[in-house]
């Protein structure tokens, strides 16, 4: 759910500070997962995804100064400024398929500027995979819109008095590391499995019809909520910790998105933080702590990889309550508590 008590996240801020690197969940816009493919095709459709995400954010840079940066350098400056993970991103999108960094070069009057991939061979010119590539001949690109729009967990934390992950930790540390998959990847994987993210994304985003009717809805419990000192909000805090407490129901309802959801969404993701971990490992010696922040339906799935294929073993157990509610100073009484419980245990005993 990524929503919990600030008491939750400030507890995980300093259980993270205590290591070298955190490799953290956060599904990358479309062109920063790294280009790359099995093909030439694969190659150069990846890099114009990656170029499109330079692009984008170079012409917010334009919007917000004005002018184009005067270098990549500058840039990535202005990416740190607008969104802490935005740097990472731009670090893995700056590079084509073939491990080159893009050619960008900016007119005298900094009104113009060239962006390219020097493709296969990283010469000027060629023809095939080795041909330059550019967007000069595509349509014009318009500045990255980072307008804060709250999706649907950060209304639903609002709603409920609770912080969400996003707003509550802090992902600027130099540390910290995006270790995940780009949503284009994610389309591509799902796709080939017959699947759509489309509405899930939405959802999440806030952006769908249900999401919209969900926000309104969200919006009354608010309202309602200072009428009733707390107790919708409460309510709903208890039936949250019913269900997300109950392993089953987060597995059904992964399953329930369809077969192969789960490989991508878990498993695929998943390896990519183990990836990550094992170049770590391998090359760079001065590190001697990593933590891997993922969300809890990972969990299993990471302590089998772990384990089973690392020889890692379990050394200490270590549990934070996520989210309290203290009936002595709650609007809801015990014996409405207990009917919602039993309610709840009920709908899913039946699902």
């Amino acid at each position: 759910a990524h929503i919990a008590d600030r008491s939750f996240y400030q507890s995980v801020q300093r259980l993270l500070d205590q290591h070298d690197v955190v490799l953290y969940e956060s599904v990358k816009p479309p062109g920063t997962g790294g280009a790359g493919g099995e093909t030439d095709e694969e190659r150069i459709a990846s890099t114009r995804s990656a170029l499109e995400f330079v692009t984008d954010l170079i012409e917010l840079f334009h919007d917000r100064k004005q002018s184009y940066p005067e270098d990549l350098a500058a840039l990535r400056a202005f990416a740190l400024d607008q969104e802490p993970r935005m740097a990472g991103w731009l670090d893995a999108a700056i590079l084509d398929a073939w491990g080159a960094k893009f050619t960008y070069a900016r007119a005298e009057d900094g009104q113009s500027y060239t962006l390219v991939s020097l493709g296969a061979d990283k010469v000027p010119g060629g023809d095939g995979a080795a041909a330059d590539i550019k967007l000069a001949d595509d349509a014009p690109r318009t500045p990255m819109d980072l307008s804060h729009n709250d999706g649907l967990q950060g209304q639903l934390a609002d709603a409920l008095h609770l912080k969400f992950q996003l707003e509550a930790l802090d992902y600027s540390r130099a540390t910290w590391r995006c270790s995940d998959m780009a949503v284009d990847q994610v389309d591509r994987e799902l796709e080939a499995r017959g699947l759509d993210f489309g509405p899930l994304g939405g959802t999440l985003a806030g952006s769908s019809f249900p999401a919209k009717v969900i926000s309104v809805l969200l919006g009354l419990i608010r309202m309602a909520d200072t009428f009733l000192e707390g107790a919708i909000a409460d309510t709903f805090k208890v039936a949250m910790i019913e269900m997300l407490g109950d392993e089953a129901v987060v597995e059904r309802g992964i399953g329930q998105l369809g077969k192969g959801f789960s490989e991508v969404i878990i498993e695929q993701r998943n390896q990519v933080a183990i990836d990550d971990l094992k170049q770590i490992i391998d090359r760079e010696p001065q590190v001697k702590s990593v933590a891997i922040l993922y969300g809890a339906a990972h969990m299993n799935d990471f302590e089998t990889r772990l384990i089973d294929r690392l020889g890692y073993v379990p050394a200490e157990t270590h549990w934070i309550p996520a989210i309290r509610v203290d009936f002595t100073k709650s609007a809801v009484s015990a014996a409405e508590v207990n009917r919602i419980r039993a309610m709840m245990r009920q709908m899913m005993k039946g699902r």
